[in-house]
Protein backbone atom coordinates (compact mmCIF):
# COMPACT_ATOMS: atom_id res chain seq x y z
CA UNK A 1 0.00 0.00 0.00
CA UNK A 2 2.37 2.42 0.83
CA UNK A 3 4.46 1.33 -2.18
CA UNK A 4 1.98 2.60 -4.34
CA UNK A 5 0.91 6.18 -2.38
CA UNK A 6 4.70 6.68 -2.91
CA UNK A 7 4.74 6.01 -6.66
CA UNK A 8 1.53 7.53 -6.56
CA UNK A 9 2.81 11.13 -5.51
CA UNK A 10 6.45 10.64 -6.97
CA UNK A 11 4.57 10.41 -10.38
CA UNK A 12 2.03 13.16 -9.99
CA UNK A 13 5.23 15.72 -9.26
CA UNK A 14 7.22 14.88 -12.86
CA UNK A 15 6.47 18.47 -14.65
CA UNK A 16 11.02 18.41 -14.08
CA UNK A 17 10.90 15.70 -16.23
CA UNK A 18 8.33 16.73 -18.83
CA UNK A 19 10.47 19.89 -19.61
CA UNK A 20 13.70 17.66 -19.28
CA UNK A 21 12.49 14.83 -21.75
CA UNK A 22 10.91 17.63 -23.82
CA UNK A 23 14.28 19.20 -24.33
CA UNK A 24 16.80 16.15 -24.90
CA UNK A 25 16.80 16.35 -28.62
CA UNK A 26 17.74 19.80 -28.47
CA UNK A 27 20.29 18.82 -26.10
CA UNK A 28 21.80 16.16 -28.06
CA UNK A 29 21.77 18.42 -31.22
CA UNK A 30 23.62 21.09 -29.55
CA UNK A 31 26.20 18.97 -27.83
CA UNK A 32 26.98 17.32 -31.10
CA UNK A 33 27.04 21.00 -32.69
CA UNK A 34 29.77 21.85 -29.81
CA UNK A 35 31.87 18.91 -30.51
CA UNK A 36 31.89 20.32 -34.55
CA UNK A 37 32.63 23.80 -34.44
CA UNK A 38 34.37 25.05 -30.93
CA UNK A 39 37.79 24.26 -30.61
CA UNK A 40 38.84 21.90 -27.48
CA UNK A 41 35.16 20.95 -26.63
CA UNK A 42 35.82 17.21 -27.83
CA UNK A 43 38.78 17.14 -25.80
CA UNK A 44 37.22 18.32 -22.70
CA UNK A 45 34.64 16.06 -23.01
CA UNK A 46 37.02 12.77 -23.35
CA UNK A 47 39.01 14.31 -20.22
CA UNK A 48 35.80 13.97 -18.13
CA UNK A 49 35.17 11.11 -19.65
CA UNK A 50 38.32 9.53 -18.24
CA UNK A 51 37.74 10.11 -15.00
CA UNK A 52 36.88 7.16 -12.72
CA UNK A 53 33.33 8.75 -11.36
CA UNK A 54 31.85 8.86 -14.79
CA UNK A 55 33.27 5.17 -15.61
CA UNK A 56 34.26 5.57 -19.59
CA UNK A 57 30.31 7.22 -20.22
CA UNK A 58 29.91 9.78 -22.29
CA UNK A 59 27.84 13.17 -21.89
CA UNK A 60 25.54 11.90 -24.19
CA UNK A 61 24.79 9.14 -21.39
CA UNK A 62 24.26 11.07 -19.26
CA UNK A 63 21.70 13.56 -21.21
CA UNK A 64 19.72 10.67 -22.04
CA UNK A 65 19.29 8.51 -19.11
CA UNK A 66 16.55 10.32 -17.48
CA UNK A 67 14.59 9.92 -20.78
CA UNK A 68 15.06 5.92 -20.73
CA UNK A 69 14.43 6.31 -17.26
CA UNK A 70 10.95 7.75 -17.41
CA UNK A 71 10.04 5.28 -20.48
CA UNK A 72 10.85 1.99 -18.07
CA UNK A 73 8.54 3.02 -15.23
CA UNK A 74 5.92 2.17 -17.36
CA UNK A 75 7.24 -1.53 -18.33
CA UNK A 76 8.18 -1.60 -14.45
CA UNK A 77 4.18 -0.50 -13.54
CA UNK A 78 2.79 -3.38 -15.96
CA UNK A 79 4.46 -5.87 -14.97
CA UNK A 80 3.42 -5.82 -10.88
CA UNK A 81 0.20 -5.10 -12.19
CA UNK A 82 0.29 -8.43 -14.04
CA UNK A 83 1.25 -10.14 -11.20
CA UNK A 84 -1.43 -8.02 -8.60
CA UNK A 85 -4.95 -9.16 -8.00
CA UNK A 86 -7.66 -7.01 -7.47
CA UNK A 87 -8.10 -7.08 -3.88
CA UNK A 88 -4.33 -6.43 -3.08
CA UNK A 89 -2.85 -2.86 -2.07
CA UNK A 90 -0.22 -2.61 -5.03
CA UNK A 91 -3.25 -2.80 -7.46
CA UNK A 92 -3.60 0.50 -6.51
CA UNK A 93 -0.96 1.24 -8.69
CA UNK A 94 -3.40 1.03 -11.78
CA UNK A 95 -4.06 4.84 -10.89
CA UNK A 96 -0.15 5.06 -11.45
CA UNK A 97 0.18 3.51 -14.77
CA UNK A 98 -2.20 6.16 -15.82
CA UNK A 99 -0.50 8.83 -14.58
CA UNK A 100 2.38 7.46 -16.31
CA UNK A 101 0.86 7.06 -19.41
CA UNK A 102 -0.28 10.24 -19.43
CA UNK A 103 3.28 11.78 -18.64
CA UNK A 104 4.61 9.91 -21.38
CA UNK A 105 1.60 12.05 -23.64
CA UNK A 106 2.95 15.35 -21.89
CA UNK A 107 6.72 14.39 -23.10
CA UNK A 108 5.97 13.36 -26.53
CA UNK A 109 3.81 16.30 -27.19
CA UNK A 110 6.54 18.69 -25.42
CA UNK A 111 8.99 17.35 -27.90
CA UNK A 112 7.04 17.36 -31.29
CA UNK A 113 5.94 20.94 -30.07
CA UNK A 114 9.86 21.85 -28.83
CA UNK A 115 10.99 20.87 -32.54
CA UNK A 116 8.21 22.37 -34.57
CA UNK A 117 9.06 25.58 -33.27
CA UNK A 118 12.95 25.08 -33.35
CA UNK A 119 12.54 24.34 -37.44
CA UNK A 120 10.27 27.47 -37.55
CA UNK A 121 12.56 29.34 -35.90
CA UNK A 122 15.72 27.99 -37.87
CA UNK A 123 13.92 28.54 -41.19
CA UNK A 124 13.01 32.31 -40.12
CA UNK A 125 16.72 32.91 -39.98
CA UNK A 126 18.03 30.89 -43.10
CA UNK A 127 15.42 31.70 -45.58
CA UNK A 128 15.45 34.78 -47.56
CA UNK A 129 11.48 36.63 -47.18
CA UNK A 130 12.66 39.93 -48.98
CA UNK A 131 12.55 38.35 -52.54
CA UNK A 132 9.93 39.67 -54.57
CA UNK A 133 8.16 36.19 -54.78
CA UNK A 134 7.11 36.70 -51.19
CA UNK A 135 3.30 38.48 -50.77
CA UNK A 136 3.49 42.06 -50.03
CA UNK A 137 3.56 41.42 -46.23
CA UNK A 138 7.07 39.34 -44.81
CA UNK A 139 6.28 35.80 -44.68
CA UNK A 140 6.74 35.06 -40.62
CA UNK A 141 7.62 31.37 -39.93
CA UNK A 142 6.41 31.10 -36.33
CA UNK A 143 3.02 32.60 -36.05
CA UNK A 144 -0.44 31.67 -36.63
CA UNK A 145 -1.88 30.99 -40.08
CA UNK A 146 -5.04 32.03 -41.52
CA UNK A 147 -7.45 29.11 -41.14
CA UNK A 148 -5.16 26.30 -39.60
CA UNK A 149 -3.96 27.74 -36.15
CA UNK A 150 -1.02 27.89 -35.23
CA UNK A 151 1.74 27.02 -37.83
CA UNK A 152 2.99 23.68 -37.80
CA UNK A 153 6.11 21.88 -40.07
CA UNK A 154 5.37 18.90 -41.22
CA UNK A 155 8.16 17.28 -43.61
CA UNK A 156 11.53 18.52 -45.42
CA UNK A 157 12.84 16.66 -48.63
CA UNK A 158 15.73 17.06 -51.60
CA UNK A 159 14.21 17.39 -54.64
CA UNK A 160 16.44 17.51 -58.11
CA UNK A 161 14.26 19.96 -61.60
CA UNK A 162 14.04 17.46 -64.35
CA UNK A 163 15.61 19.66 -66.95
CA UNK A 164 18.46 21.16 -64.95
CA UNK A 165 18.59 19.20 -62.20
CA UNK A 166 19.02 21.90 -59.81
CA UNK A 167 18.89 21.02 -56.34
CA UNK A 168 15.93 22.40 -54.55
CA UNK A 169 14.92 21.80 -50.77
CA UNK A 170 11.18 21.54 -49.89
CA UNK A 171 9.34 22.18 -46.81
CA UNK A 172 5.88 21.16 -46.18
CA UNK A 173 3.77 23.31 -43.49
CA UNK A 174 0.17 22.97 -42.50
CA UNK A 175 -0.78 25.77 -44.49
CA UNK A 176 1.89 25.55 -47.52
CA UNK A 177 4.59 23.97 -49.67
CA UNK A 178 7.60 25.82 -49.70
CA UNK A 179 10.49 25.57 -52.66
CA UNK A 180 13.94 26.68 -51.83
CA UNK A 181 17.56 26.86 -53.57
CA UNK A 182 20.19 26.32 -51.05
CA UNK A 183 23.47 28.88 -51.49
CA UNK A 184 25.64 25.58 -51.72
CA UNK A 185 24.74 21.44 -52.11
CA UNK A 186 23.26 19.68 -49.64
CA UNK A 187 22.80 16.50 -51.01
CA UNK A 188 22.32 13.18 -50.18
CA UNK A 189 20.31 14.79 -47.73
CA UNK A 190 18.94 18.10 -45.98
CA UNK A 191 19.55 18.22 -41.94
CA UNK A 192 18.78 21.32 -39.59
CA UNK A 193 20.84 19.98 -37.51
CA UNK A 194 24.05 19.84 -39.99
CA UNK A 195 23.59 23.10 -42.60
CA UNK A 196 23.85 26.31 -39.87
CA UNK A 197 25.52 27.87 -42.58
CA UNK A 198 22.50 27.48 -45.49
CA UNK A 199 21.13 30.39 -46.83
CA UNK A 200 17.67 29.21 -49.37
CA UNK A 201 16.08 31.34 -51.55
CA UNK A 202 12.35 30.88 -53.00
CA UNK A 203 11.68 29.19 -55.66
CA UNK A 204 8.36 29.68 -56.57
CA UNK A 205 5.81 32.66 -55.13
CA UNK A 206 4.45 32.35 -52.11
CA UNK A 207 0.39 31.62 -51.61
CA UNK A 208 -0.68 31.01 -48.03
Amino acid sequence: FFFSILFYFQFSQMGAYIRFCSSQLTAAALLQKLVEIKPGFDDFLRQCQSHPQVKGMPLSFFLLKPVKRVMDYPLLVEKLLKHTTNGHPLHLLAIVFEIIQRIMEQVNEGTRHKENTERLEWLQIHVDRNSELTLDEKLTFNSTTNLMGPRKFLHHGLLKKAKSSKELVAFLFNDFLLLTYPNFSVAPQFSFDKHHELKLKLYKKLYY
